[in-house]
């Protein structure tokens, strides 16, 4: 990521002061967490988009952070946009970058990241995709079908124009050699569309081949 940019992310993110994180119910957001889990820091909270579950016997949070999802106040990692216009107020504690440059759904709404939370994680910790296969770096696209607006022809510029800012120049050519029917296949492969859920049994389950 362009130092320029890292240096508007919210201090938090560079102290990593938390123990708890927060996620929600698709691959994006669990992908970002494992990301950042540490032996410090677990998953303790779970959003399914209606209710909140927590992890048995979880000890109160000295400090949490939430991986894709905005929160209208404390910390978190999201790459949504949360304002309709250029007047309205953003969580200040939001790593987010269609937050940090004031994207909003009025004035500049075509300018807005479309990619994942996923890569502006690993975009802010300097994470290395050099050594990855060719299918890794398609399946980092996949995530929450960012290659969508990257084969786009209104939109492409833009976010390549994103890609380079986060560091991830390479992903570009990436983009521009596989087909939309390419990256549709690969999702499929994987069922990273598929949802995260709570079982019966108080357990996370989900279709998403995480193994392979």
């Amino acid at each position: 990521m362009k130092q320029e940019l890292r240096n508007k992310f919210p201090e938090w993110c560079q102290t990593k002061n938390y123990d708890t994180i927060f996620i929600t119910n698709d691959f994006d957001s669990w992908f970002g967490s494992k990301l950042l889990e540490n032996n410090k820091a677990k998953i303790g909270f779970f959003f399914d988009n209606q209710y909140i579950y927590t992890i048995e016997n979880l000890k109160k949070p000295n400090g949490m952070i939430a991986v894709d999802a905005d929160l209208v106040s404390g910390r978190c990692w999201g790459n949504h946009v949360t304002m309709m216009s250029k007047d309205d107020q953003v969580n200040e504690k939001s790593a987010n970058v269609n937050n940090i440059y004031k994207i909003n759904a009025r004035n500049n709404y075509t300018k807005k990241y479309c990619g994942s939370t996923t890569l502006q994680i690993m975009g802010y910790y300097n994470m290395d995709i050099s050594n990855l296969s060719l299918e890794a770096k398609k399946v980092l696209l996949c995530i929450d079908s960012h290659y969508i607006g990257l084969k786009n022809y209104k939109f492409k510029q833009t976010q390549f124009d994103w890609l380079k800012i986060l560091g991830y120049d390479e992903l570009i050519e990436v983009a521009e050699d596989t087909t939309i029917d390419e990256f549709e296949d690969l999702q499929k492969k994987y069922n990273l569309k598929s949802e995260i859920w709570m079982d019966w049994d108080g357990y996370l389950k989900t279709d998403i081949k995480l193994n392979e």
